[in-house]
């Protein structure tokens, strides 16, 4: 797995940031398709580990990534987003988050096309990052956050201190966040 210099960059970089904030990934990359493998177009935080990942999924679940079905690995928080433009198989999208639920399909089916068409295009980025940041600007990346947020808590009975524990930050960074994205404690008034 190589990672190439490719056209677009700066807008599968920006892209690929709106896909994790959605989907609350604290690893991310963007894939193109190079041969049989894959080469890395843009990434936050990735490690040797998910690299090798998933360029496994990639090989055990090309099937299922040819027909535009996410794959995730088993037992693992690992999953492969398709990315898909005029009907080819152009690349894929690696999350990993401690919350594998992704965020809902309108809005990730519009991001992945914008990444899709940005992975299979040579140069040309005027046109398309313009339509892209027209999107993106309109896609609640707070909200989706703030969602995810407010799911932890609920699938964790509102403990402040097992919800801080599992996304690995202080009770007071956590107190902080529901400040700053107005979640009120159940039971108690807004922190702050």
């Amino acid at each position: 797995m190589t990672k190439a210099g490719t056209p677009n960059a700066g807008l599968i970089d920006r892209t690929l940031q709106v896909i994790a904030a959605m989907n609350g990934a604290q690893q991310a990359a963007v894939f193109r398709r190079a041969g049989q493998g894959l080469a890395l177009a843009a990434s936050r935080s990735v490690d040797q580990a998910l690299l090798d990942a998933a360029q496994g999924l990639w090989t055990r679940f090309r099937g299922p990534l040819e027909a535009g079905r996410p794959v995730s690995a088993e037992g693992q928080s690992l999953t492969l987003l398709p990315l898909v433009h005029e009907g080819e198989l152009v690349g894929c999208v690696a999350l990993e988050a401690l919350d594998a639920k992704l965020c809902p399909p309108k809005y990730r089916d519009q991001v992945l096309a914008i990444v899709a068409r940005a992975v299979s295009r040579k140069g040309d980025e005027g046109p398309l990052a313009a339509v892209a940041e027209t999107i993106l600007e309109e896609m609640p990346a707070r909200d989706y956050a703030r969602e995810q947020l407010v799911d932890l808590l609920e699938r964790n009975q509102w403990s402040i201190a097992r919800v801080a524990r599992f996304l690995g930050i202080t009770r007071r960074t956590l107190y902080l966040r529901l400040q700053r994205y107005g979640i009120a404690r159940r039971g108690g008034p807004a922190p702050g």
